[in-house]
């Protein structure tokens, strides 16, 4: 029968393991309510730091600490299975990922995704053109809008000429971003081939062609800067309320016929190239309503 603790008292449990069981008092605001038994594992034995969990009896303590040394041995006998090479490389990598603050174990994954043979590093250009097809076929079946084709074969023309060859699981944030902000045009412009570049990486992890979008590490402060570096044009910008009666009065003085279109365009958030698709059977003056149907609406949802 194993052996009760007293009150003070402590054993190595398991034997040579270096860790402790003792019994302590529990108490609260200094009135004391019976003991429990505390383990305490050293850390030359955790190689992480001292670790302390408590028990309400002896049993479970123990039986925790055995646990907790079987596992210390597995990863030890991991090690020293090592060749003297491998531990070698392991005492001089280790400080370099901890200044880096990265683990083995994330190191580990990053290099099988891309070193292992049945890794696939797919030419960004072919993920591209696998994108554009099946947004065609979208298109065809009515699930697409020929303009958001049109805009995303433009756009990802330039992404796909400018960094096509690569490996799409060696392209970096940093990678991007320089693409995106060397980029000539307005701030608009360039928040626009993001847009782009984001769809396609977002179509590669959800493929499983990369396990993470390079773009996700792009900060807020990242996508201000290249969206900041306006070398031409003018971005767009909200009307203040004098800006749109002088919009308003000049169009029903100089260009009447458009009244109708810029009127719905300042004040019911309706796209440009809605207004060109509407019909007047879309509008309800008496009700005060506009309906964009599904065929005429950029994300192919009926509105109102």
């Amino acid at each position: 029968m194993a052996k009760v603790l007293e009150i003070g008292e402590s054993e190595e449990y398991p034997k040579k393991s270096g860790i402790r069981v003792l019994t302590i008092d529990n108490s609260t605001s200094g009135k004391k309510y019976g003991f429990s038994y505390q383990v305490n594992i050293p850390a030359k034995v955790s190689g992480r730091g001292r670790v302390r969990k408590q028990f309400p009896d002896i049993d479970a303590a123990r039986q925790w600490a055995s646990d907790q040394y079987r596992g210390f041995q597995k990863v030890g006998e991991g090690y020293f299975r090592l060749t003297s090479e491998e531990r070698n490389e392991v005492g001089i990598w280790v400080p370099k990922l901890r200044k880096k603050g990265i683990s083995i174990s994330e190191a580990m994954e990053f290099a099988l995704l891309r070193l292992s043979s049945n890794a696939v590093n797919k030419p960004l250009s072919e993920v591209i053109d696998e994108l554009r097809m099946s947004k065609e076929r979208r298109c065809e079946v009515g699930d697409l809008a020929k303009n958001s084709l049109r805009d995303f074969l433009y756009r990802s023309n330039r992404l796909k000429s400018d960094l096509g060859q690569e490996g799409i699981l060696n392209i970096s944030a940093e990678q991007l971003k320089e693409w995106i902000g060397s980029i000539e045009g307005s701030n608009r412009t360039r928040m626009n081939y993001l847009r782009i570049a984001s769809e396609v990486f977002k179509y590669a992890k959800h493929r499983r062609f990369i396990r993470e979008n390079p773009i996700d590490d792009l900060s807020d402060n990242d996508r201000k800067e290249v969206h900041g570096r306006t070398k031409h044009g003018v971005d767009v910008k909200i009307l203040t309320i004098p800006q749109a009666e002088d919009l308003i009065r000049f169009t029903e003085a100089e260009y009447s016929e458009f009244l109708g279109v810029i009127t719905l365009g300042l004040f019911c958030g309706i796209r440009t190239e809605e207004l060109k698709k509407l019909s007047w059977d879309m509008i309800d003056l008496e009700d005060r309503n506009v309906t964009i149907n599904a065929d005429i609406a950029k994300k192919r949802r009926i509105r109102h």
